[in-house]
């Protein structure tokens, strides 16, 4: 590349550097807890792509599975993150950065039950989940 300063005239390298995205940063599936308990962990898959050195940082939201995300409690862990007990449905995800490139799971939602909640049918056979 040719830089000029209108009268002195001087080449120069530029470097490209092409980065694969950010792939497979599938993350675990939904759950369903009574308020209080603590959900299993929610395990991501082995990401690829990228400069293949990976950071990571899992949010939660309480709004959706789209907006409202902030940091998750806890400490970060690439492949999996252990939440603490649950009071109201949560949804997870995890974001993936390495190098200039990132990438964010879809979210995953861990749905906590009010204490005294049916969820059978109302057919009053207390064995049916459905």
């Amino acid at each position: 590349m040719q830089v000029s300063d209108g009268i002195n005239t001087s080449q120069k390298k530029v470097i490209f550097i092409i980065q694969p995205s950010v792939k497979n940063n599938g993350i675990g599936s939904s759950q369903i807890i009574c308020k209080g308990n603590i959900p299993a962990p929610i395990v991501g898959s082995l990401p690829s792509g990228g400069n293949g050195i990976y950071t990571v940082s899992w949010e939660q939201s309480v709004t959706d599975d789209t907006t409202g995300f902030g940091k998750a409690a806890s400490a970060n862990y690439l492949q999996q993150y252990v939440p603490g007990p649950l009071s109201t449905t949560t949804w997870f995800r995890r974001k993936l950065t390495s190098g200039a490139c990132f990438d964010i799971s879809t979210a995953t939602k861990i749905t906590v039950l009010k204490n005294g909640v049916w969820t059978g049918n109302f057919d009053q056979n207390w064995h049916n989940e459905n």
